[in-house]
């Protein structure tokens, strides 16, 4: 069980959050047309606002929520870095009708953010970015390629890669760092590009896990008052088009020996990592359908549990691959990204208010 310890009202859905080296958490979002926005709770639940990085107001929304005008243009942030000395924040973009955008790279001082270099990559692969992290002296991002070779991306970025602050497994993100390799799902398995190759590794999918019969035609689960639906089936999902079962989630842990992945169909499967002559080496451990909706984040906490949270509004708490606990949060949205506090192990879930459109989400501050 879990109980939800606050709630932080956004302007629009939140995709990225993350906690950094002083206990504030960062966060940001947009929708689909590109208006985004920033933000950052203090531990005294103090909230700035940023309409972009590079002069947006501090002040805005608390009135309201009134949606901030971008200086960067309309763009929405798909994933958030914090370099773990808590000096700089990395921001992966779209723009409307998800075209790429630089990564922009922002220095945090006692005023807030303010651009510090900016390092494009969009003219490299030019797709929407969806996630961004920094592995070993490499800044890695992860675009929408339809080809292995056009979603990982990495440049050199030594001055990024300091020690220090809260471990970077502790918020979700759509990439990895495993060992040198920046690793993603792809279609239903895994994608893995060390720094400096020229091509990626396709880790073997996995298979399909069983579906209910009734996947895909409009199922709700009953708390919604919707179509009555049999608890006890393997897998009741609550949405209202077919999906493709691809990875939608992923995690590891702190030592890079386990990479966790939830599936759009609402399985979880768990792959261990060993060293290998060329790249790591990923083995399929285990796979369940644990889940009733679509798997959106997954991180891991202080404790080395594993956390997933599944678009229906549940949030799972794992142990050694066991499920201990899960809670559905109170409001009606849908969960899109996880963070966890390094310091008291709440976490913060990111989320989406509704179907598309300029609609407002929000973050839950849960204890499970």
């Amino acid at each position: 069980m879990g109980r939800q310890l606050a709630w932080i009202p956004t302007p629009y859905s939140v995709y990225a959050a993350a906690y950094d080296a002083a206990g504030r958490l960062w966060f940001g979002g947009g929708f689909w047309y590109g208006s985004g926005f920033m933000g950052c709770a203090e531990r005294d639940g103090t909230v700035r606002w940023y309409a972009g990085g590079d002069g947006w107001s501090r002040d805005a929304p608390p009135s309201g929520l009134q949606k901030p005008e971008p200086t960067w243009g309309p763009v929405t942030v798909s994933g958030l870095w914090v370099t773990p000395d808590g000096n700089h924040v990395v921001l992966s973009l779209w723009s409307a009708g998800l075209n790429p955008q630089p990564t922009r790279i922002l220095a945090l001082d006692d005023v807030g953010p303010r651009p510090a270099y900016d390092r494009s990559i969009a003219t490299e692969v030019a797709e929407a970015a969806t996630g961004v992290i920094v592995h070993r002296g490499y800044l890695w991002v992860r675009q929408l390629g339809r080809e292995p070779d056009r979603v990982l991306i990495g440049v050199p970025s030594n001055r990024l890669d300091r020690p220090g602050g809260p471990s970077p497994v502790l918020a979700s993100r759509r990439l990895v760092g495993i060992d040198g390799a920046a690793v993603t799902g792809w279609g239903r398995g895994l994608l893995l590009r060390e720094s400096g190759t020229a091509s990626p590794h396709v880790i073997a999918g996995v298979p399909e896990v069983g579906r209910h019969p009734q996947w895909g035609a409009g199922v709700r689960d009953r708390r919604h008052g919707d179509d009555v639906v049999d608890d006890r089936s393997t897998l009741v999902l609550g949405i209202r088009d077919g999906i493709s079962g691809n990875a939608s989630a992923i995690t590891a842990n702190e030592a890079g020996t386990r990479i966790t992945a939830g599936f759009a169909d609402g399985a979880v499967a768990r792959w261990s990592v060993k060293p290998g002559d060329d790249h790591p080496s990923l083995m399929l451990d285990d796979i369940r359908p644990a889940h009733r909706f679509p798997i959106a984040a997954a991180c891991q906490l202080p404790s080395g549990d594993e956390v997933t949270a599944d678009r229906g509004g549940w949030v799972h708490r794992w142990r050694d691959g066991r499920l201990v606990s899960e809670w559905r949060l109170e409001t009606a949205h849908s969960p899109r990204t996880l963070a966890a506090d390094p310091t008291t192990g709440q976490i913060a879930v990111g989320c989406k208010g509704g179907r598309g459109g300029p609609t407002s989400g929000g973050i839950a501050i849960v204890q499970l």
